[in-house]
Order: C-alpha cells, then sequence, then structure tokens
C-alpha cells in the first residue's frame, strides 16, 4: 500500500483488539488515511483515491493467499 499510495509508512501496530482477536479467519485493521488529517481527509472525498485504496487491498489480500499456498 505505501507504493501504490505514495503515503508515508507509519509502521506495523501490533494490539490485542476486540475486532481481530475474536475471529476465525485471518484479519488485519488498516487505516490507509486519518480523516483528522485535512490533506488526508481530502484524499479521502475523490472517488478515485478511495478506488486505489481498495485496488491495494485487493491485491494485498491475493499477495496473502498466493504466498500461504507456496
Amino acid at each position: 500500500m505505501i507504493k501504490d499510495l505514495n503515503r508515508k509508512n507509519n509502521g506495523i501496530k501490533r494490539k490485542r483488539l476486540y475486532v481481530l482477536r475474536h475471529t476465525k479467519v485471518p484479519s488485519a485493521l488498516v487505516e490507509p488515511l486519518f480523516m483528522t488529517n485535512q490533506s488526508e481527509l481530502d484524499l479521502l472525498q475523490r472517488p478515485s483515491y478511495r478506488q486505489k485504496i481498495a485496488s491495494s487491498l485487493y491485491q494485498g489480500i491475493l499477495n496473502y493467499y498466493h504466498d500461504t499456498q507456496n
């Protein structure tokens, strides 16, 4: 996503969040942008940028499943 969206990498945070602990499938909570940041909010209001986020997430899921099959 960092390359696809050309955004700063804030790293991976490992937390014991309820939504992630109470699932039986692989999961991740993704926060590509923050609505409290005005420039990021402006990006989120553009349908083309939301599509970029969705496409990048989709590709990441495909990559995950491809890697687990090998």
